[in-house]
């Protein structure tokens, strides 16, 4: 009896961290490109997907689309794939008055094209460069 004590809120707790796509449930955590997530995520797609096969390194083998109201992973700096010209890490996504970038952009700064170096709330660049 004991045992199924101690059990039960740990069993609640996991419930709470699941999400469901179209093919069946996400599989967390997942790598896609070395890193690690416990959420769903974007990467360049309109709409956040997640692991619904992984091997047995935790890599994705397949994913599809989350539901809505699914957790995503939080915003990450992706070293090495974007820097600005300080030579410092771009952290994606990002919002600019009210647009969600993924990559650089040269909004209201013609063709020189920069990027967030840090987030705030709501994904807000809160610098740049």
């Amino acid at each position: 009896m004991m045992f199924s004590v101690l059990i039960l809120p740990f069993l609640s707790l996991a419930s709470s961290h699941t999400c469901e796509t179209p093919t069946g449930p996400c599989i967390f955590p997942f790598k896609y490109l070395g890193t690690k997530y416990n959420g769903c995520i974007r990467n360049n797609l309109t709409l956040p997907w997640c692991a619904t096969s992984v091997d047995k390194w935790l890599n994705y083998n397949k994913y599809d689309y989350c539901s809505p109201g699914c957790a995503e992973s939080p915003t990450r700096t992706i070293p090495g794939t974007c820097k600005t010209v300080d030579g410092i890490d771009c952290v994606f996504p990002f919002a600019y008055h009210g647009t969600l970038y993924w990559r650089c952009t040269a909004a209201d700064y013609g063709s020189s094209y920069w990027c967030a170096t840090s987030v705030g709330a709501g994904n807000e660049y809160t610098s740049y460069g």
